[in-house]
């Protein structure tokens, strides 16, 4: 997984791929026991424009590709979306895995987005599908990857430090910090501010509606033109969440707490584009 934490960009181990050239050297991969897995991705970061419907319908069929070629591998398979919350993660997984509560009372508890029914649906209910056949080792699961909404729009407004104090004082202050990543931030590199300050700049409304803002996490057009830090601090939680919530799929694999032997987990993870072109999000 590309990061833009460190001082120098991107991590050297990140690389860019072609969609075919990922899925093929998926499918061409190996494990051995001894040695380990050899030549075979761990993570295919799906970029998208959330309202691009061809996209959703590629996603899909990369999604059963992917789960074929991990049935015959022996291998997990983790789906990873941007459009759900991290406090969310065990209503999915009563949903998909355990398949014991409604659809009706999922979408209540789950908070997806509006978009939810066309565009993200068709891939949570071939997971959900996938998993009752019992085709895939430990089930497909969906893991709730983003930052809990609420205190992205914290950060935005008040910064890091409110968000870690609303976090100390909690009663569980253990289970509260796990769903986001540890406190404080590590500082942006150079080159993904300048994305981040040259992006939402473009996206914001002219100065004579500068009342326009983001409705996911209270990004004003005011605050980013001003370059308030606390904007990019809110970003930086939103991009440090997905990446935490990868790693700790690539560790678990299925069902929390469930790390099985065997390959590690392909993680097929579904974001904004913003989050991960260029090896930078």
């Amino acid at each position: 997984v590309s990061s833009p934490l460190g001082p120098e960009g991107p991590t050297p181990a990140a690389h860019s791929a072609t969609l075919s050239e990922a899925l093929e050297a998926i499918a061409s991969s190996r494990w051995d026991g001894a040695e380990g897995e050899v030549g075979a991705p761990s993570v295919v970061l799906l970029g998208e424009v959330h309202d691009d419907v061809v996209a959703h319908r590629l996603q899909l069929q990369v999604l059963k590709h992917c789960a074929e070629i991990c049935q015959t591998q022996g291998r997990r398979l983790v789906l990873s979306l941007e459009m759900f919350e991290s406090d969310v993660q065990r209503v999915l997984d009563e949903y998909v895995l355990d398949g014991v509560i409604r659809e009706q009372d999922m979408l209540q508890d789950a908070r997806p987005w509006s978009s939810y029914a066309d565009d993200y649906r068709p891939m949570v209910e071939f997971c959900k599908a996938a998993t009752a056949a019992g085709g895939l080792a430990g089930g497909l699961r969906v893991v709730a990857a983003n930052a809990p909404r609420r205190y992205v729009s914290l950060v935005a407004r008040g910064g890091s430090a409110a968000l870690d104090r609303l976090l100390e004082g909690a009663i569980d202050v253990a289970a509260a910090r796990a769903l986001v990543p540890p406190l404080p931030l590590p500082p942006p590199s150079a080159a993904y501010r300048q994305k981040f300050e040259e992006t939402l700049s473009s996206q914001m409304p002219p100065p004579d509606q500068a009342s326009g803002s983001c409705p996911y996490i209270g990004f004003s057009s005011q605050a980013v033109r001003e370059g308030r830090p606390e904007m990019l601090e809110a970003q930086l939680l939103w991009d440090h969440s997905m990446a935490q919530s990868i790693a700790s799929a690539l560790r678990e694999g299925g069902a929390e707490g469930q790390a099985d032997e065997g390959p590690p987990p392909l993680v097929l993870h579904i974001c904004g584009a913003f989050h991960c072109a260029h090896g930078l999000g």
